[in-house]
């Protein structure tokens, strides 16, 4: 092991206690999307000590920090997502969610944790005399879950003077301390679609003075299957929600359907949609009924990874673990997923890719109520980070 990993495994040793101890604090106190002021006030009470001054906040919870190189140029940009998930955690661990409804059930708390290691870890190798290449970018952004925040962080700015971009998402069911990708498509867009079906009220024992739409909904929706059918390993086309009706006696005036759309290419939304409006033609036509379809589309840009980025990053790992075991030898390939990810937007616009850091096979699911990010790979994460921001080049 040469001096500069040598240094490196003994200031990170020093750095992990703190790390999980973010963690935790972190898991015990999360914060929806838009709300995260407290999270990001332990965020900087923990960076403190690298004395760097954030960046003007961009939307209000948004954490950013820059160390710079040896050279000006364009920054690597690192980013963690840093909100909570709307629902309430189960189980019964001591760092359990004091927050009611809030819960960092995937695995948030860890992301940033190992941002923060790596800001401490760069910036103690930096005074130590190690030179950055370039400018390195950490990015903590608010509202990844629902209201797709890094879209808007993308437009006020984020990206400029940035060059690349990187991010890691922990992974159950991967093998533990393992890095994940593919390159090209690698997670879905997403819309939900909204169809609509109108026919004319009635008492429930006089359907002949009226128009029922419940015919209408169940030939949509097997038309609706259809379409998933024919799009499948390409898209994916779901129908998860029906709602109309207020009584048992009483035939809706109106019932809607709603769904979710996710697609790899956006030709194939455009489709998609085509599919939908000549169904919904087919089915009125049947019945009578009046059938309109609408599309809600936060996550409408599927997270592109760059082919050369990965492969630079994966040659920059292996050549690093021959020095020092603990970084991660690489990068091994995996399917695309179906989930969405706001990362879409940064890497829309710059080169660079988000990584998959395996949990192991005892993790709950992602989203599962009683997720915990084990600490136990954070050390990965934030070794990952590290040796991008000093050895990978532009």
């Amino acid at each position: 092991m040469n001096d500069f990993y040598s240094i490196m495994d003994d200031e990170l040793n020093n750095l992990i206690p703190g790390i999980k101890e973010l963690r935790k604090e972190l898991h015990r106190y999360p914060e929806i999307a838009w709300s995260e002021k407290e999270t990001r006030r332990r965020l900087v009470e923990f960076l403190s000590e690298c004395g760097m001054t954030p960046f003007e906040s961009f939307l209000g919870t948004d954490l950013v920090y820059q160390i710079n190189g040896e050279k000006d140029g364009k920054a690597l940009l690192l980013r963690s997502d840093m909100d909570a998930l709307k629902q309430k955690e189960k189980g019964n661990i001591p760092w359990k969610s004091l927050n009611e409804g809030a819960a960092h059930n995937c695995g948030h708390d860890g992301h940033m944790s190992m941002l923060c290691g790596a800001a401490l870890l760069i910036n103690r190798m930096v005074k130590r005399g190690y030179k950055l290449p370039r400018p390195v970018r950490f990015v903590f952004q608010p509202a990844e879950e629902i209201e797709c925040g890094g879209s808007d962080l993308v437009d006020a700015g984020v990206l400029d003077d940035v060059g690349e971009v990187l991010a890691i998402h922990g992974w159950p069911a991967l093998p533990k301390g393992e890095i994940f990708s593919k390159s090209g498509p690698f997670f879905a867009a997403a819309a939900t679609f909204v169809t609509k079906i109108k026919g004319i009220a009635t008492h429930g024992a006089l359907p002949m003075n009226g128009l029922s739409p419940f015919p209408s909904a169940a030939r949509m929706i097997d038309e609706i299957e259809l379409i998933a059918e024919r799009y499948s390993g390409r898209a994916v086309v779901s129908s998860c929600m029906i709602n109309g009706g207020s009584s048992e006696n009483i035939i809706p005036g109106e019932i809607e359907i709603r769904g979710t759309i996710r697609y790899y290419h956006r030709d194939h939304f455009s489709e998609i949609q085509a599919l939908f409006e000549r169904a919904g033609h087919t089915v009125a036509d049947q019945t009578a009924c009046g059938i309109s379809t609408e599309y809600i589309s936060k996550y409408k840009i599927p997270l592109y990874n760059s082919e050369a980025f990965l492969d630079k990053l994966s040659s920059t790992l292996k050549d690093a673990n021959s020095q020092y075991s603990d970084i991660p030898g690489g990068i091994s390939s995996t399917e695309a997923k179906t989930v969405s990810e706001d990362f879409s937007f940064y890497t829309d616009k710059r080169p660079g890719a988000l990584v998959l850091l395996g949990l192991g096979d005892d993790v709950p699911p992602l989203h599962a109520q009683n997720f915990d990010f084990p600490d136990d790979v954070l050390s990965k994460g934030v070794l990952l980070f590290t040796e991008a921001a000093f050895h990978l080049r532009s």
